[in-house]
């Protein structure tokens, strides 16, 4: 049995071509969080498939720099400025990109908060209320206004949601984050329940140990604390030696993004309310984390 054909907003034969193994032409995607990150390698990755980007972040700057970067693959990608705390801010976004005849299919809600290390005892309801709407509330939100387009439109399309390992490995010090996280595993089968009906596939990709710009961040000041000062390579070198993963290594962003383009295609059309594992065999190593 061949698999289901999704509906598009163009046809594949006049848009721009694919250059990888997955075929998104005439399909649009929101992208959260990707400015930086893994959400910047899922941003480069769907463009490359042919996919009409479109990037959302709360940092301008980072924001048009990736836009840059986009925009030497697909001249129309664009980015929406805007804070998943604020709800003004993604109606206006949903708005932009769902609604519409061409509206987008995919929506990719990658953006996270961790907030700062402390114990769970010197926690305030604000920085975890804070954790929470960046991390849980302002994805529903998105999901519930981008599912609300496409069925209106008759549009099937697919919710991707990025999970972390910490919800069965936790993080010393990141009580609130590792909660948010754990809401967000609920969310991706509640959604996945409610939205098949309307052709709406949910699934998420859970993600662990990728050698982003922030882990090195972290890496780098804990060196730079004991007099140790290193290039970029060095630290990528560094990374992997230390990988707490079965695979002895730390993963990229790109890797990442083949998951969750697979996740975006007709090729998991039969995959609703799956959670995919991306972390290297982390959560069943017992190796020490480098970072701790």
């Amino acid at each position: 049995m061949s698999p289901v054909r999704q509906r598009t907003g163009a046809s594949p034969s006049r848009a721009r071509p694919a250059k990888g193994p997955v075929d998104l032409r005439g399909r649009g995607v929101l992208i959260t969080g990707a400015a930086t990150g893994i959400g910047r390698g899922f941003a480069l990755a769907f463009a490359e498939a042919g996919a009409r980007v479109t990037i959302l972040d709360c940092d301008a700057k980072k924001g048009r720099a990736t836009l840059a970067e986009l925009r030497r693959i697909d001249r129309h990608a664009r980015f929406i400025h805007a804070d998943l705390r604020r709800d003004a801010d993604i109606r206006r976004a949903a708005t932009a990109v769902f609604g519409g005849s061409r509206g987008a299919e995919i929506l990719v809600n990658n953006a996270a908060c961790m907030g700062r290390s402390q114990p769970f005892l010197d926690v305030s309801r604000a920085d975890y209320e804070a954790i929470l709407r960046s991390n849980v509330s302002g994805p529903f939100l998105l999901s519930q206004l981008a599912a609300r387009a496409m069925v209106a439109a008759n549009r099937r399309g697919t919710i991707i949601n990025v999970h972390a390992i910490q919800t069965s490995l936790p993080l010393p010090g990141y009580s609130a984050y590792v909660t948010s996280k754990g809401a967000v595993d609920a969310m991706t089968l509640a959604l996945a329940v409610d939205l098949a009906p309307h052709g709406i596939r949910v699934n998420g990709v859970e993600v662990g140990c990728v050698a982003t710009e922030s882990v090195q961040h972290d890496l780098r000041e804990k060196l730079n604390a004991k007099g140790s000062l290193m290039g970029e390579a060095d630290l990528d070198r560094l990374l992997d030696q230390r990988a707490a993963t079965l695979l002895g290594r730390m993963g990229r962003p790109e890797e990442i993004a083949h998951v969750v383009l697979f996740l975006a295609s007709n090729e998991s059309s039969f995959l609703t309310g799956s959670i995919i594992r991306a972390d290297g065999g982390r959560s069943i190593s017992r190796k020490p984390d480098p970072l701790l």
